[in-house]
């Protein structure tokens, strides 16, 4: 059983505390992309990627793995800017 659509959109706020580098990591997440993917991309080791990876489920309230790409994909399709998303 889901969250009811209200605790949902709260919890999507939560991309406002995520630091710059938290947010390109979970919209590269929404897109598809592994930890392996992203740290290529960004140059930087899987351990830190998944690193960002837990700060942001955390900062997000995601209960678990499919809760958080659930939020990762809805927000990356918003077209993975912030100004897109301050409808949340």
């Amino acid at each position: 059983m889901g969250l009811p659509l209200t605790d949902s959109l709260s919890k999507l706020s939560g991309y406002r505390q995520l630091s710059d580098t938290e947010y390109q990591v979970m919209i590269l997440i929404g897109r598809g992309m592994t930890c392996q993917d992203i740290s290529r991309a960004l140059n930087r080791s899987e351990k830190t990627i998944s690193a960002h990876y837990r700060n942001v489920s955390r900062k997000m309230g995601a209960a678990n793995r499919a809760e958080f790409y659930r939020y990762a994909f809805f927000i990356s399709r918003s077209g993975g800017d912030r100004k897109n998303t301050l409808f949340l």
